[in-house]
C-alpha cells in the first residue's frame, strides 16, 4: 500500500510559450493535511487541477490516490473532493436540488454526514443557489464534496471574500472532518493564519517550483528570529547563507532571522559576525513570519541581481 495519497514526480505544465510549472516533485502522506503556498502565479492552482486531472500535464509522472496521474477511472473522481473560488454552480438550482442530482454518482454518499454539515452550517435546501451570499455559496460546495467522504480534499482559496464568521464555521467543519477519519487535505490559501491551524505539512511553490516541503513543526523549528544589541557599532559584513538580516534599526541593534537553528552554533556565529553583545532574545516565527521572510529575502536578492 503506497503512503503517499499524492506522489507526483516531473511534472511539467506548459500553456503555449508559458511555462506554469517546471519538474515540479510532490508528495502527500495519506492522513495529513498539506498547505500549499506562494505568490499569484506561483502554480498552485495549475498543481490542484493537475491532481484532479481537470489539467494534463505535459510531462511527469505519478499516482494520486494510487491511480496513475491523468487517469480516466469513474472511480477515482467518486474518491475526491474539490473546491475553489472559481468553482461554478448551476445557479438556478436549489441546494437540495444540487444535492439530489449528485448523490446517485456516489457511492459512498453518507446522508446522515451530508445532514449534519447542512445543519452545522445553517443551510437552506429549498432556496436557489444564486440568491445565497458568496459565503453560503461556499459553505454549500463544500457540502457537496464532503457528503460522500472523499479520501483526498483539494481546497483552492476557499476562504476568499468571506466575512469572518463564515471562515470559522468552514473552518470548523474542516477541522471536524480531519477529526473523524483518515481523509487527506491539500489547501491553498493566502490566509496563511488559517493555513497554519488547519495543515500540518508545508509546501512552499516559487515559479513553478517546490522550494520548500517540510512537517510545519519541524520548518517553525528551524526559523528563529534574533534580537541583538550591540556593545559597540559595527558592521557585520555578509553573514552566512542561512542567516537572513531582516531589519538594521542602527548600528548597536540588528533583527536577524537563523533558517537552520543549531543551539549549539548560533551563539557563537552571532558572536563572531557582531562582536560582544550588551542584550539578545530568540524567538519562534509563526507560518506567517516564516513566509514574509523568505519572500522579502527572495525580493531582496532579486533586485541585488538586478542592479549588480
Amino acid at each position: 500500500m503506497n503512503d503517499y495519497a499524492v506522489d507526483v514526480s516531473g511534472i511539467h505544465m506548459n500553456f503555449g510559450r508559458f511555462s506554469a510549472l517546471q519538474d515540479l516533485n510532490l508528495q502527500v502522506k495519506s492522513g495529513t493535511a498539506m498547505a500549499l503556498l506562494g505568490e499569484n502565479g506561483a502554480g498552485k492552482t495549475t498543481t490542484l487541477r493537475i491532481l484532479t486531472n481537470l489539467y494534463r500535464a505535459s510531462t511527469g509522472t505519478g499516482t494520486v490516490l494510487g491511480q496513475a496521474l491523468g487517469c480516466d477511472d469513474s472511480s477515482f473522481f467518486q474518491r475526491i473532493g474539490y473546491v475553489s473560488e472559481n468553482q461554478k454552480l448551476p445557479l438556478r438550482w436549489t441546494l437540495q436540488r444540487l444535492l439530489d442530482y449528485l448523490k446517485p454518482q456516489y457511492p459512498n454518499w453518507d446522508d446522515d454526514f451530508c445532514r449534519e454539515l447542512i445543519e452545522n452550517f445553517e443551510l437552506p435546501l429549498d432556496r436557489r443557489l444564486g440568491q445565497m451570499s458568496r459565503g453560503m455559496q461556499m459553505k454549500s460546495s463544500l457540502v457537496s464534496s464532503l457528503a460522500y467522504r472523499p479520501e483526498l480534499l483539494l481546497l483552492d482559496e476557499p476562504f476568499s471574500g468571506l466575512d469572518p464568521l463564515v471562515r470559522e464555521e468552514f473552518i470548523d467543519g474542516v477541522l471536524e472532518l480531519m477529526d473523524g477519519g483518515n481523509w487527506t487535505l491539500v489547501l491553498s490559501s493566502h490566509d496563511i493564519h488559517e493555513v497554519e491551524r488547519l495543515c500540518d505539512e508545508v509546501t512552499l511553490i516559487e515559479q513553478g517550483r517546490v522550494t520548500i516541503s517540510e512537517p510545519l513543526d519541524q520548518l517553525q523549528h528551524r526559523f528563529r528570529r534574533w534580537s541583538i544589541h550591540t556593545s559597540e557599532a559595527r558592521d557585520p559584513g555578509e553573514l552566512p547563507e542561512d542567516w537572513l538580516l531582516v531589519e538594521h534599526h542602527d548600528s548597536n541593534h540588528w533583527s536577524l532571522v537563523e533558517t537552520r537553528h543549531d543551539p549549539a552554533n548560533s551563539q557563537a556565529i552571532i558572536e563572531k559576525y557582531f562582536g560582544p553583545l550588551n542584550g539578545q532574545e530568540c524567538q519562534y516565527l509563526s507560518l506567517r513570519e516564516i513566509y514574509l521572510t523568505i519572500a522579502k529575502d527572495r525580493k531582496h536578492r532579486s533586485q541585488s541581481i538586478a542592479t549588480a
